[in-house]
């Protein structure tokens, strides 16, 4: 083999190599992974006895070790005979162990995201519209992007 081929041989096993791991990365990154989640809004329940039910919900993501804090669009879908998460889970102040998928498709720009009461409020499920402020730590630019999460429930 000449010496140009050799060369030839080894970029295309590199390339090939770079590519394989980058889509090895790109699908853990999609992955149900495992989540400490505090809620701090609810957005929108969609309740059916048909379909799926939807809530939506704004919340943070507890990196492990306290290591820092995401703001995310949390989205559950269930079917009827599921309940929805418990007012204690919605609740707490420490955050609970949930099992959580990313899902750009559902990702969301602060401003647009509708929150309608406290996470865990009774008055959420109302028809009128309601209008709630979460405590955040610091101001939100309203443009920022919300990553999107749906729990996951197999």
């Amino acid at each position: 083999m000449s010496r140009f081929s050799i060369y030839t041989v080894v970029v295309g096993l590199l390339v090939a190599l770079l590519v394989m791991c980058g889509a090895a990365n790109a699908h853990d990154r999609h992955r149900p992974q495992n989540a400490r989640v505090h809620f701090l809004a609810t957005g929108m329940l969609l309740r059916g006895s048909w379909g799926f039910n939807q809530d939506v919900y704004l919340a943070e993501l507890i990196g492990k070790k306290d290591s820092g804090r995401q703001l995310v669009r949390i989205v559950d879908e269930y079917s009827p005979d599921a309940p929805p998460l418990s007012r204690e889970v919605l609740a707490d102040e420490q955050g609970t162990g949930l099992r959580v998928q990313r899902d750009e498709s559902c990702d969301i720009v602060f401003g647009a995201m509708h929150m309608r009461a406290a996470p865990g409020d009774p008055m959420a499920i109302l028809p009128e519209r309601l209008e709630y402020k979460p405590k955040l730590l610091g101001e939100l630019d309203q443009q920022a992007t919300l990553p999107c999460f749906r729990i996951w429930r197999k």
